[in-house]
């Protein structure tokens, strides 16, 4: 591994004593939905405990271990899957649906599209994205720029975000 990014259940399962990782940040899910969704509206969002149909991520592939963890917090009443969130706020836009995404993702997404963020609706869901490199790399000068790099740019985004 020269350098990889993910939850940490991925970089756990990689299990190698050569294998260095850290913690970047900690990612909560909200769910995103369209202006016309009855979610959107006042009325809509009052009655978030009633269960919403949504888009979901669901890994692909990957240990077993790790999709047996990612079941549980994964909304129950999910009517697709797909193995990457990146599309699923303008799946959810273009068909009237809900998504349940990372809020990272959300409010990215919703600064440029018409998409309501709605808090509640799903599991209460928190994943930490770590990065791991291969300990080889540990005292490579271009290496450890490029991890301090992506360190700092991912606590800029998560103060960021914490304040919108």
């Amino acid at each position: 591994v020269d350098l990889v990014i993910g939850a940490e259940e991925v970089i756990t399962s990689l299990s190698d004593k050569d294998i260095v990782s850290i913690p970047l940040l900690r990612e909560d899910f909200v769910t995103v939905v369209g202006p016309d969704h009855l979610l959107a509206s006042s009325l809509g969002a009052d009655d978030s405990t009633r269960p919403v149909r949504q888009l979901a991520f669901r890994p692909g592939s990957g240990p077993l271990e790790l999709l047996a963890k990612m079941q549980p917090l994964l909304p129950t009443n999910r009517f697709a899957t797909l193995p990457t969130f990146t599309v699923l706020p303008i799946l959810a836009l273009l068909t009237g649906t809900a998504a349940f995404v990372p809020r990272m993702i959300a409010t990215r997404f919703a600064s440029f599209l018409p998409l309501t963020i709605v808090e509640g609706v799903g599991p209460r869901t928190e994943v930490t994205i770590c990065m791991a490199w291969h300990h080889r790399w540990q005292e490579d000068g271009g290496h450890r720029w490029l991890r301090e790099l992506i360190a700092e740019r991912c606590t800029q985004t998560t103060n960021r975000n914490a304040d919108l």
